[in-house]
């Protein structure tokens, strides 16, 4: 298999190309929640375990 073809897909990158100002907020606001989820230093810690645990 070869993936000499393979695009990078970055999907803050499409969400911001075709939308408008409200959207963009919207955006903004959805990464501001989710970094607002890690509140302790070992938060990010945890989700990667458990990323990992999921994988298998």
């Amino acid at each position: 298999m070869e993936f000499s073809n393979f695009n990078s897909f970055d999907p803050l990158k499409v969400k911001l190309t075709t939308g408008t100002e409200a959207q963009a907020n919207a955006l903004r606001r959805e990464i501001e929640n989710i970094l607002k989820s890690y509140v302790g230093w070992y938060d990010p810690f945890c989700e990667a375990i458990q990323n990992a645990i999921d994988s298998v």
